[in-house]
């Protein structure tokens, strides 16, 4: 007789606005179908007043949505603990703020934040989110300008009044929602902004189908926000065939292809687009086409995100004051972003603990690019490989995501940061396997090692290894090698300055 397999209980830890607004609900039926959840709403701004105090004898597994500060707490309790952080939430968060939770694992529906995590020591796993799209839009949609825009953050600069200065008078019809997310002074007067625009508005929907009637009668869609976590609301305009209108950053800029499927525009220095219903129509038809390759790609991905989930192991986190960090950590969050930062210096003795792959070791002044790291990751291996989430710890700025093999330093320059642990520290030279991208002249790569130069080399579109003698002093316990490139390229359709691929580096 085959015994029922009981499920692994997981809380689920959320911001109480996207559990009210249900914006993340694609993601706990996703988790309900393989675990026992619980879920926790949590307000930042009340954290008392949530109910975190579950230990590890009460759940296997605690999901953390946007609140990854709060994902110590759980580590230091030996609970399992996976963070799925937002990019709108956490994109200024220093390296300290990954490696206080390198013993999490991550879920990252940005490659943004999916790439820093990795280049801060963290085992991230990259997952892209389709909602279901329209089976079909029909060509009447497109019969003229149709707008929609919720002003939900006039304070970030998105109003009403930069629409107009982005679309003037062209649109025929314009819908403005007015509910705000903070309670600001009301602005202008949205029907004197867009000239014969006609334009209507709204501060509540009774009804979720008056929303989607609006929707269905728009073919442009202006994103309300600079960046996003996910994206429900600019992807649910795509699949339903819409020009989705917005700022270039993520997660815009990771489902848009400008003036393609949709605009992206900058903030500062932004003309008026010019817009057709013919281009606004090719853009919808694209936009709606790029949800429907992409549905199911995510519906596969919903697998391999569980077992993700599922496997995350229990951390080693030994005498860790968990007392401590219940409250301290909540205390300096809530107290601004200064405040967090500072409680993070000042408590670097605790890595030793929560990043035991961690050299805790505070980096010097005076290093070629002023923001490097502040821990440095111990690095006991002679080679570095890229194109592996191995290497990406130890990748500070310019690099690029990874490739099969290697990674494009994205711009003139990249730098590493390491600790050099046992044998490594008495390295002499270094070995650096790379090419370049199609270029007028040969490539010239410039090598410093901790502000010494220790060569220039010739790079050119073959992989190749270079060896190289490093500067006197060698490595030491605060590394930084920095790459500085002649020329850069910008290849079709790719929006990356592409200047050298490197595949390795070896230390001898």
């Amino acid at each position: 007789m085959n015994k029922k397999i009981a499920k692994k209980r997981l809380v689920y830890v959320g911001h109480h606005f996207h559990l009210k607004t249900r914006s993340t609900q694609f993601l706990v039926e996703a988790l309900s179908t393989r675990f026992s959840v619980t879920t926790v709403a949590v307000d930042p701004e009340n954290l008392a007043a949530s109910n975190l105090g579950f230990t590890r004898a009460e759940c296997d597994i605690v999901v953390v949505l946007q609140l990854d500060f709060l994902a110590p707490i759980f580590i230091a309790r030996g609970i399992p603990t996976v963070v799925v952080p937002m990019f709108d939430g956490s994109e200024h968060m220093p390296e300290l703020h990954w490696q206080f939770s390198q013993q999490a694992r991550f879920v990252s529906f940005s490659r943004h934040l999916h790439v820093k995590i990795q280049r801060a020591g963290g085992q991230s796993l990259l997952v892209k989110y389709f909602p279901e799209p329209e089976a079909h839009v029909s060509a009447r949609k497109y019969r003229e300008l149709s707008g929609f825009f919720w002003e939900r953050r006039p304070d970030s600069g998105v109003d009403a009044s930069f629409i107009a200065k982005l679309v003037g008078s062209q649109l025929d019809r314009l819908h403005v929602h007015q509910a705000r997310d903070l309670p600001l002074p009301p602005g202008p007067n949205v029907k004197t902004l867009f000239g014969d625009t006609e334009v209507t508005t709204s501060t509540w929907f009774e009804n979720r189908s008056d929303l989607s009637e609006l929707m269905a009668r728009s073919n442009i869609y202006f994103a309300p926000r600079l960046s996003e976590g996910i994206g429900m609301g600019f992807l649910e305009a795509m699949a339903q065939g819409m020009a989705v209108i917005a700022h270039d950053a993520s997660t815009h800029n990771e489902y848009i292809a400008n003036w393609s499927s949709g605009v992206l525009y900058s903030l500062h220095g932004t003309r008026e687009l010019v817009l057709s219903t013919q281009k606004v129509a090719e853009m919808g038809e694209a936009a709606r086409q790029c949800i429907a390759e992409g549905r199911p790609v995510w519906l596969r991905q919903i697998d391999q995100m569980l077992d993700w989930i599922d496997g995350c192991p229990e951390p080693d986190v030994g005498d860790l004051p968990a007392d401590f960090l219940d409250t301290e950590i909540s205390r300096a969050y809530t107290a601004g972003f200064g405040a967090y930062r500072r409680f993070l210096r000042r408590n670097i003795h605790l890595l030793k603990a929560l990043a035991p792959k961690m050299e805790t070791v505070a980096s010097g002044k005076g290093s070629v690019i002023d923001d490097s790291p502040a821990l440095m990751p111990a690095l006991r291996e002679s080679t570095i490989g890229f194109g592996s989430a191995d290497a990406r710890q130890y990748m500070a700025k310019g690099w690029s995501h990874d490739e099969p093999g290697f990674v494009w330093v994205d711009g003139p320059y990249a730098t590493l940061n390491f600790s050099a642990v046992g044998d490594l520290a008495a390295a002499r030279s270094l070995t650096i396997r790379c090419h370049a991208p199609p270029l007028p002249h040969p490539q010239r790569l410039a090598i410093v090692v901790n502000g010494a130069f220790a060569d220039a080399i010739e790079v050119g579109a073959d992989s190749t290894e270079h060896t190289i003698a490093l500067p006197e002093a060698g490595l030491g316990a605060l590394t930084e090698i920095a790459l500085f490139a002649e020329q850069t390229c910008k290849l079709p359709g790719e929006a990356r300055r592409l200047s050298v691929a490197v595949s390795s580096i070896s230390f001898h």
